[in-house]
């Protein structure tokens, strides 16, 4: 008795050969009805084809659909079999490229046979009409509208997964493989868009795009040229010009000049005074006759003057020594004060 499993495994064994022989017989009944070829697909040329067939048929069963399609497309490019592009439509149908199952399907469907064609042949042509149909109703359709405010836009381009869409495919149904899939739609003077649809089994989606116009950044009004104005003296910059301070400072040391020198003077004269004098009085002065009271009053004014010019130049040149030493303060001032008693200096600082 045969377990379920030794049964199941027994007709996927009897399928894969059965297959085989399929496509081995396919193509060697295609090579031999078709002498005007012989030329062309020699020996070499088909038995390569089968070995390639068969290849893609143990890939197919075993799940390596990239496999078998690769091994398939050679093979029929060597021997274009029906046979073997019915088995191309099915490993598309598997990888999910459904829009090139159908086309290979109705490729296979199409295939004119001659009354001598083999039994593989027309069960090719027959299978391919039943599925392609099965899977014409499985696939998904997308119509794509793009449209503006107003109205359709000039210079309109779509594409579809990278791919140019013709203006004939818009607003229409067209199938699509199942799976995500990006429309991106641009026109000039609108904003550019893409949208990301998802599509399944059987679908029917509208997707409807409305483009925006492009609206460009305001431009920023050039600048007005500026009036040039010559520089005021009584506004330059401080390096440009002296401080009051500056002007304070060097007048008490011009002042204080004046004050040493008329004091060396006046004393000068003052010694002189005194040296005629103590000649006449005496040194205890009190002989002075009567006609030198003109002299002693000259002596004593000048002995004050001398005291007075040393005390005013001693100070007005400290004083601008200080202002020109200490900064530049605009509020600075010094003065100077004679009266009978003496000098009297006076300032803010």
């Amino acid at each position: 008795m045969i377990s379920a499993s030794s049964y199941s495994s027994w007709q996927h064994r009897l399928r894969s050969v059965r297959r085989y022989f399929v496509l081995f017989a396919a193509v060697t009944t295609w090579a031999a009805l078709a002498p005007a070829q012989e030329e062309e697909a020699d020996a070499q040329t088909r038995t390569a084809a089968r070995e390639l067939a068969r290849q893609g048929a143990e890939a197919y069963d075993n799940g390596d659909d990239q496999t078998a399609l690769d091994r398939l497309d050679r093979a029929y490019a060597l021997v274009p079999a029906p046979s073997i592009s019915v088995m191309q439509a099915r490993v598309l149908v598997r990888l999910g490229r459904w829009v090139e199952a159908l086309d290979r399907y109705e490729k296979t469907r199409v295939t004119v046979l001659g009354p001598t064609a083999p039994e593989a042949f027309r069960q090719a042509v027959a299978d391919a009409t039943t599925e392609g149909e099965a899977l014409r109703l499985r696939i998904p359709r997308l119509a794509v509208h793009v449209t503006t405010p107003n109205g359709p836009p000039p210079g309109l381009g779509v594409t579809l997964d990278g791919k140019p869409v013709p203006p004939e495919l818009l607003d229409v149904e067209r199938p699509l493989d199942p799976g995500s899939h990006d429309v991106a739609a641009s026109a000039p003077g609108y904003e550019p868009v893409v949208r990301r649809v998802e599509v399944d089994e059987a679908d029917n989606v509208a997707l409807e795009i409305v483009l925006s116009l492009h609206l460009e950044p305001a431009t920023p009004p050039s600048p007005e040229p500026q009036k040039t104005q010559a520089p005021n003296p009584r506004h330059a910059p401080r390096s440009d010009r002296m401080s009051t301070r500056e002007v304070t400072g060097w007048a008490a040391l011009g002042l204080g000049a004046a004050g040493v020198a008329t004091g060396a003077v006046t004393g000068l004269i003052a010694l002189r005074k005194k040296s005629r004098l103590d000649s006449i009085c005496g040194p205890d002065g009190s002989g002075c006759p009567p006609g030198s009271k003109d002299d002693i009053a000259s002596y004593r004014l000048n002995v004050r003057l001398s005291y007075v010019s040393f005390a005013v130049g001693i100070a007005s040149a400290g004083a601008g020594g200080y202002l020109l030493l200490a900064g530049n303060h605009d509020s600075s001032h010094v003065a100077a004060a004679f009266g009978a008693d003496g000098v009297t200096l006076s300032g803010r600082f």
